[in-house]
């Protein structure tokens, strides 16, 4: 899900990870989001108002009673679509959980009828403190969420869980609460990536895949509610968070996972490209250079698309047509013969790229032409399609 045009208060309380949610507000609004930072005084000790006003664009609420061009905290917190406090410190945690409103943010939490969540970020002997942990037990309880804190290295040069959440997960919560539990209930399985098939232990056959596709379908499918299994070929992507990953590597370690998983399944995309054929012998060295060429007699990988659609039973298939030309007639062949519900077809030009333009084509021939957009919003796309098919039944 995009965040465009959705309204969030930064909340900002006084830590030395205040330098990290610079970041933060500035991926924000580089998703689209209309951003209004609010610090406590202490925040301000560690990085100045003008660095959130000029990341922002708006100007930065700090004292309690200072104006606000005529707008209260009320006002704000109806504009406000979301609240988040990062980084969240013992003290204030431990004020909103007692009720505690002696400053703007704390105020503005208790006047938000919106969701709220909390980065906390402080010394793991605070984290772990019971007082604490009460504390964040409380607030999750009415309703509040929490994201982090991470392990690692602390700035008191201590190790240990305390370390505010890195702002690309502080962003992903945010379209975790924003985003429709549509697909509860649902065991999304998704594949991803290319394969390798081996050629000797240092070369190998594969393709152009850069698995961002299959990558942006698991996280979407997450923040709607399904529990999600991604499998994935060798990609240099970090594994989603919240989503069971699974790393394969040859065509035959993919159909061996897939059928693993596909029984307990509801639904699966098929985003993956699966080498079609694998060298027929591998060599169990180096091949050495030589004068003359080398020829590699190539055989089929098992079509782990065609098996699904002969056992899918009362499962929604999707699967992907990748093609060079006659892109909507090849699509089409191929969701007739595979059994599919859906397929998305597009072009090579989008196998290694951000952005996807695709032709997502349905057992009924319906077809939706979807220009060029970002991978993460063609997977939303794909997955209305697919809440759309469910509900028809």
């Amino acid at each position: 899900m995009r965040l465009r045009d959705k309204k969030i208060i930064v909340g900002i309380t006084g830590g030395i990870a205040v330098y990290k949610v610079a970041e933060l507000v500035r991926l924000l609004k580089k998703e689209g989001m209309d951003v209004q930072v609010v610090m406590t005084e202490s925040a301000t000790r560690f990085v100045s108002p003008l660095t959130f006003e000029t990341l922002s664009g708006r100007e930065v609420l700090c004292e309690q009673f200072a104006s606000t061009g005529g707008i209260s905290h009320i006002e704000l917190t109806d504009w406000a679509d979301l609240m988040l406090i990062a980084p969240a410190t013992a003290n204030t945690i431990g004020k909103l959980a007692s009720g505690i409103a002696d400053n703007l943010l704390t105020t503005m939490v208790m006047a938000c009828p919106k969701a709220v969540i909390l980065a906390p970020a402080m010394n793991h002997r605070m984290y772990d403190n019971p007082i604490v942990r009460d504390n964040i037990k409380r607030l999750s309880e009415l309703g509040h969420v929490f994201v982090g804190p991470e392990e690692g290295e602390l700035a008191c040069g201590w190790t240990g869980r305390g370390r505010l959440a890195e702002p690309a997960r502080m962003v992903e919560a945010v379209k975790d609460v924003l985003t429709p539990k549509d697909l509860e209930g649902e065991r999304l399985l998704v594949t991803a990536g290319p394969t390798r098939e081996p050629i000797d232990p240092v070369r190998f056959v594969s393709n152009r895949s850069s698995g961002k596709m299959g990558y942006e379908l698991a996280k979407e499918g997450r923040r709607r509610g399904a529990e999600v299994v991604l499998i994935t070929g060798p990609t240099y992507l970090k594994p989603p968070y919240g989503v069971t990953t699974v790393m394969v590597s040859t065509a035959e370690e993919m159909y061996n996972a897939v059928m693993s998983y596909f029984p307990q399944s509801t639904i699966v995309v098929m985003a993956s490209a699966v080498a079609d054929y694998r060298p027929k012998l591998i060599y169990e060295e180096k091949i050495k250079k030589g004068e003359s060429g080398l020829t590699l007699e190539l055989e089929r990988t098992v079509d782990i698309l065609l098996e699904l659609g002969r056992n899918k039973a009362d499962k929604l298939l999707v699967g992907f047509a990748l093609e060079t030309d006659n892109l909507t007639e090849n699509a089409k062949k191929k969701l007739r013969e595979k059994n599919l519900d859906l397929i998305v077809a597009n072009t090579p030009a989008t196998m290694d790229s951000d952005s996807s333009s695709a032709i997502i084509i349905d057992s009924s021939l319906n077809i939706q032409t979807i220009g060029e957009c970002t991978k993460e919003e063609l997977s939303a796309l794909i997955l209305s399609r697919v809440v759309e098919l469910k509900r028809r039944g």
